[in-house]
């Protein structure tokens, strides 16, 4: 079965580092992507982080796991929260990325949606199940925009 991670990172100022893929309309996510074949997911976790944003990772945890149905296909989602040992993220994929940056948590709902892992993490706390999958990413090698449902 087909993997994917997310990696939820704050900075110092309690800022979430997000990626902004160019052809998501600047529609916000965590870092991350596949889990090649004889990865573990922990290992796909740091090198996706380093990949996209150049940060090397202090500590890292699953927070997460849950399987997804995306294009008839059932993919396993790990999503890890995570120190970085710098606290400066770079766009080291700019061909793919437009940004990489760390922004205020509020602003990730004003946008009306929430990051998977930070709604995960609600959920955790909230017993919350309600899930939507965006379709629009479908495209990609990787689902790389699950969010849950804002219903505020």
């Amino acid at each position: 079965m087909p993997s994917f991670v997310r990696v939820f990172i704050r900075n110092a100022q309690g800022h979430v580092l997000v990626v902004i893929h160019k052809d998501t309309r600047g529609t916000l996510n965590l870092p991350g992507g596949k889990v090649e074949t004889g990865e573990s997911p922990v290992s796909a976790a740091r090198r996706e982080v380093m990949e996209e944003t150049g940060l090397m990772l202090k500590s890292i945890q699953l927070a997460h796991e849950e399987q997804f149905q995306l294009n008839n296909d059932t993919w396993q989602g790990y999503f890890f929260e995570a120190t970085p040992l710098e606290q400066q993220a770079y766009n080291m994929e700019p061909e793919k990325l437009s940004r990489v940056e760390f922004v205020d948590e509020r602003l990730l709902t004003r946008r009306g949606h929430k990051t998977f892992l930070v709604s995960v993490l609600e959920r955790l706390k909230t017993g919350d199940d309600e899930i939507e999958i965006c379709q629009k990413e479908l495209s990609l090698p990787f689902p790389s925009q699950i969010f849950f449902k804002n219903s505020g």
